[in-house]
Formats: C-alpha cells, sequence, structure tokens
C-alpha cells in the first residue's frame, strides 16, 4: 500500500472559530505576525470552495510493504488517527472533509469498500 500527497481538510468546529477569534484579536492588538499567532492556537487554515477548512495531513507520503506490520507514532493531536482513517477509506467519520492525493494498493486506487478486503487498523 502506498500514499502520496495527501492533504486532509475537515469543516472549522466551534472550538477552531473560538481560537481563531482570540487570534484575530491578539493579531489586532499587536505587531505580531497572524501566521505565528494562528499556528499558536493550532490553526493550519485553507479555503476550499469558498469554505475555511482546518488542515489535518499536509502533503503525507508513506507506504506499508506486504506481511509486515507498521506503526504510525507521534504526538497528540499530530494526525495519526486521520491519516489511518484516510488510509482505510473511513472518510464518513468526517462529514463535508476533503481528501487530496492518492493511496494505492497493489499500483491500484483504494476504493472506499476495498480496505476490508486487504488489511485491518488497530488505535
Amino acid at each position: 500500500m502506498t500514499w502520496r500527497d495527501l492533504n486532509f481538510l475537515v469543516p472549522l468546529t466551534k472550538d477552531d472559530k473560538v481560537s481563531l477569534k482570540k487570534a484575530k484579536k491578539i493579531v489586532s492588538d499587536s505587531d505580531e505576525t497572524p501566521g505565528a499567532i494562528t499556528s499558536e492556537y493550532n490553526i493550519n487554515l485553507k479555503n476550499i470552495n469558498g469554505r475555511p477548512m482546518k488542515q489535518i495531513l499536509s502533503g503525507v507520503t508513506g507506504y506499508a510493504k506486504p506481511k509486515q506490520m507498521v506503526s504510525i507514532m507521534g504526538a497528540s493531536g499530530s494526525g495519526k488517527t486521520s491519516l489511518l482513517n484516510v488510509l482505510a477509506q473511513r472518510l464518513a467519520l468526517s462529514p463535508g472533509a476533503e481528501l487530496q492525493g492518492e493511496v494505492k494498493c497493489n499500483n491500484r486506487p483504494v476504493g472506499t469498500m476495498d480496505f476490508g478486503k486487504i488489511g485491518a487498523f488497530i488505535q
């Protein structure tokens, strides 16, 4: 299985919108750049079709060899579960989400009903 240039974006939550309002107020009250403030509040924004979206995965590429176990490790909130959900084609868990990039198995695109036939993941 391979995945290339995955970008996963989700709609803003209520908490994200509150954090964004705080960040905008800080920017208007200070000389700091907006990018520095939004990164402090852990918000990476993109506009998709005029909608503000929070970017969860950015340009993620990797592979898993057949008959081998793979572990994905990282800090809390780094996107591990989101990556597994994307690889397993479980996008219905994130309504309104946008996925860019490709997921392939044996050099063929993986469809929504295919992952259960070839793999599993444990959280």
